[in-house]
């Protein structure tokens, strides 16, 4: 919780902060900064003006203001399109004006288009579209239609429980030509066997209770070949270390290795949320003060990409500092 503490301090030496706008200063989970705001508002630390609802530093603090910036350009990502991803940006939107929006029964919730893309164009570099299989599981992003759109990949497979979805999907890849398969599929029951181990990349956006998201990245290593990549999202808003944890041990049992990791990549906008009514949700019995309904978009999601491979075998002939894979090190040991 200390660091915590300092990160919303720190937040509010810049200047006063509505609560959703503190969120996107600090990166524990919305209990672990409730907890902390609850200290630092007791301590007289920080005050908040119900008027406003804003919060303000109490007492002095000692906490160097937020001074270095994410770059103007990527926003931090660590990518900007080329043009043939912003055309294919350009098609989406135009394609998917009336899409369905997102109900709360399957917990869904809309990435922003800006960063679907974006995250077409990291797997893209990571060799995981062009010529590719690539299975989604779940797809109210309708991702499935970008990745279409960009004619790169060989075949975009989508298993969805939603019946809306892909009769919605299936439409607009027969108006529009596109090569993709939707399926209905409930993520409780098995994968297929003919689709399993069979695709070279999957991309899901799971649920973040544990069960649910164990569940679907189950499904997903299922699908995955050895040496394929797969992507999800992740948040430490609704994750805690802890559950952080529970995931990477999952991830290595199934033999998926993390070699990606971009932070916030994904931002959710509020125009996209199915439920307008936050006394509906846990925040607001815990909270202990009212922060009122969001005024910024604040939810955002990191983007983890793993690949499935198999676990490496010692040799008595390894030497300390290197084995079979150190092909740019001099093994210091060959000249003794």
């Amino acid at each position: 919780m200390e660091r915590t503490r300092y990160q919303i301090l720190r937040a509010l030496k810049m200047r006063p902060m509505s609560f959703w706008e503190l969120i996107r200063f600090q990166d524990s989970s919305l209990a672990e900064m409730i907890q902390a705001v609850r200290h630092m508002l007791t301590e007289n630390r920080i005050v908040f003006d119900q008027k406003t609802r804003r919060f303000s530093l109490g007492t002095p603090s000692t906490p160097l203001p937020q001074g270095n910036k994410f770059c103007p350009a990527c926003q931090g990502k660590g990518l900007i399109l080329d043009a043939r991803f912003e055309e294919t940006l350009g098609r989406f939107l135009k394609i998917t004006t009336d899409r369905p929006q997102p109900i709360f029964d399957y917990n869904q919730g809309i990435i922003h288009p800006k960063d679907l893309a974006l995250k077409s164009a990291f797997m893209h570099e990571r060799g995981d579209v062009e010529d590719r299989s690539i299975l989604l599981i779940g797809d109210d992003d309708l991702f499935s239609i970008f990745l279409a759109l960009l004619g790169l990949s060989c075949t975009v497979m989508v298993l969805e429980v939603d019946e809306r979805l892909i009769q919605y999907i299936d439409q607009k890849a027969k108006r529009h030509r596109l090569t993709i398969n939707a399926k209905p599929y409930d993520v409780n029951s098995p994968l297929p066997p003919e689709l399993q181990q069979t695709f070279d990349a999957f991309t899901t956006e799971p649920p973040e209770g544990l069960k649910g998201m164990l569940l679907f990245l189950q499904r997903a290593a299922d699908a995955l070949g050895i040496g394929g990549g797969g992507y999800f999202g992740l948040t430490t808003l609704e994750s805690s270390l802890p559950k952080w944890l529970a995931i990477q041990r999952f991830l290595m049992g199934k033999g998926m290795v993390i070699t990606d990791l971009l932070r916030n990549f994904s931002l959710y906008p509020e125009s996209g949320d199915p439920v307008d009514d936050y006394g509906a949700f846990p925040i607001a019995r815990e909270y202990p003060v009212d922060p009122g309904t969001p005024d910024v978009d604040y939810f955002r999601s990191s983007l983890i990409r793993v690949e499935k491979t198999t676990p490496p075998t010692a040799r008595e002939a390894d030497g300390f500092y290197a084995d079979e894979d150190t092909w740019v090190t001099v093994n210091p040991e060959d000249k003794r």
